[in-house]
């Protein structure tokens, strides 16, 4: 797959940053429809396209995954985008902020390529696209976690 032409994408954590960014630019490359998700719909950008479709979505939440891939079946280009990055390091930093760097940024994630697998498979040629970070190889020691997290994915 060359191209996000005419393609059907799902982006986790579209609210900001580089999903909002990712949401945008498939628009720009001609993507046929965009599924733009995030945990707090209060805090998602008004795209001004009506190819985005919103959808409240916690990727720590495997219910809530099982049931939007129950909902949408069209979906071509997965792009797990979401996550989170808790400041502490390994000795020091709150154990429970580790933990929901893994949950979000790990096993979230892993729960939507499982979720959605078979979708894409159906819809072949497709693609997930997981979104990681330079931490995952060069690891800082005030975001252990995050880096741990992302190290792990990869």
């Amino acid at each position: 797959m060359k191209t996000l032409k005419d393609k059907v994408i799902l982006i986790t954590g579209a609210n900001r940053g580089i999903g909002k960014s990712l949401v945008k630019s498939s628009l720009e490359k001609g993507a046929k429809k965009v599924y733009a998700t995030s945990r707090d719909l209060s805090k998602m950008p008004d795209f001004g396209d009506e190819r985005v479709i919103i959808l409240e979505l916690d990727i720590t939440n495997n219910t809530q995954i099982l049931k939007i891939a129950e909902q949408i079946k069209d979906v071509e280009v997965l792009i797990n985008n979401a996550g989170i990055l808790s400041q502490g390091n390994i000795l020091e930093g709150e154990i429970s902020a580790v933990e929901n760097d893994m949950n979000v940024n790990y096993y979230g994630t892993i729960n939507m390529m499982r979720a959605f697998a078979p979708i894409l498979v159906k819809n072949a040629p497709a693609k997930i696209v997981n979104i990681v970070s330079i931490a995952a190889y060069s690891p800082l020691p005030s975001i252990a976690g995050y880096a741990a997290s992302k190290s792990a994915l990869y």
